[in-house]
């Protein structure tokens, strides 16, 4: 019962947490948001750190489930985390469409109440819009290449 009772919770705390600091102003969201534009590393653990939480999330999934067909598919998106290249192109489509994305991922939440089977794959799309959101923008990155110097304002404007 508590796993089941994790498994719904799971998703809500993972999307909560971080936009509670979402555009918050002090340090440490300031230093988050230069580490993830100036570095590359900073980004790379930002999506392993993404990856080991929907692992995680399969994990439990099944463990309450035991239905591994259902996970075939969220699973397969989760791989591309393995990729950087792959990950980094997929953020920027999504931060470029967001509005298409998140129309495409409330028809699925929507699909989610008949459907229980695609539940999963909802809790894997809404990670990676999640995580597209704290992505630094082409605007920021085209900035720090071209060595313009930033201040908390401009960062979090270009957000």
């Amino acid at each position: 019962m508590v796993l089941k009772f994790s498994l719904l919770l799971f998703p809500a705390i993972l999307l909560y947490i971080p936009m509670a600091f979402y555009k918050k102003t002090g340090n440490c969201m300031t230093a988050f948001y230069y580490r993830m534009a100036f570095s590359e590393n900073a980004r790379k653990f930002y999506m392993l750190t993404l990856l080991i939480m929907l692992l995680l999330f399969h994990y439990l999934h099944h463990s309450v489930m035991n239905d591994i067909v259902t996970l075939i598919p969220s699973t397969a998106l989760s791989m591309c985390l393995f990729s950087y290249r792959l990950t980094d192109r997929l953020f920027y489509l999504i931060k470029s469409r967001l509005r298409m994305f998140v129309v495409m991922l409330l028809a699925m939440l929507l699909a989610t109440v008949f459907c229980h089977g695609i539940f999963p794959v909802v809790v894997t799309l809404g990670f990676f819009l999640h995580a597209s959101i704290f992505y630094p923008s082409r605007k920021v990155r085209c900035m720090v290449e071209d060595g313009i110097p930033m201040d908390e304002s401009i960062v979090l404007l270009y957000y």
